[in-house]
């Protein structure tokens, strides 16, 4: 008995991320995608412990899955499977995340570039990839959207308010603060 009272509580991090795979699941199979896999990782990487880091994460996480999924897509079509094109793609999309400045994106993209790679068959290398694009991203904005509203009235009240959304989309991209008043 003693030990269940040393257990630690189930925290609000693990019931969100739980709630956000439940819901990639059950919003996937309603739309009648074959596999909710992608989506569920994105929504499992993407939930953190605050909203503006669920956020940051999510961006990071498309920013690398496009990165991944246009370099696959190119090498897919060049030739699947082929171990010294995935190792030159591997090299191609390391640089091109440096060379966009966005290292943060570097394991999102060759694990996507390695998904396209490796376990495409019978689809076409483009629908693979947009389907890979869009299953991400669809968890990425799952996750998003239950860090933001699940047990948080707070954060729930302040998203209602006018001008809210906006204002944290514009302190997100400095160049569009030239028209925030």
């Amino acid at each position: 008995m003693n030990f269940i009272r040393k257990l630690p509580r189930i925290g609000m991090r693990n019931v969100k991320t739980a709630i956000a795979v439940l819901l990639c699941i059950l919003i996937l199979r309603l739309f009648q995608i074959e596999s909710p896999f992608y989506a569920c990782i994105a929504a499992v990487i993407t939930m953190q412990n605050t909203v503006e880091d669920s956020y940051e994460t999510g961006i990071n996480r498309i920013i690398g899955t496009l990165i991944g999924a246009a370099i696959g897509l190119v090498f897919c079509y060049l030739n699947p499977q082929d171990s010294l094109l995935i190792f030159v793609g591997v090299m191609i999309v390391v640089y091109a995340t440096n060379l966009l400045e966005k290292k943060g994106c570097t394991s999102i993209a060759l694990i996507v570039f390695l998904a396209i790679m490796l376990n495409i068959t019978d689809a076409s290398p483009i629908y693979y990839s947009i389907m890979r694009v869009i299953e991400t991203t669809l968890g990425i904005i799952i996750s998003v959207l239950v860090n933001t509203f699940m047990f948080n009235p707070q954060r729930r009240n302040e998203a209602k308010k006018p001008g809210n959304w906006q204002r944290r989309i514009v302190k997100r991209f400095p160049l569009m603060r030239h028209t925030q008043k």
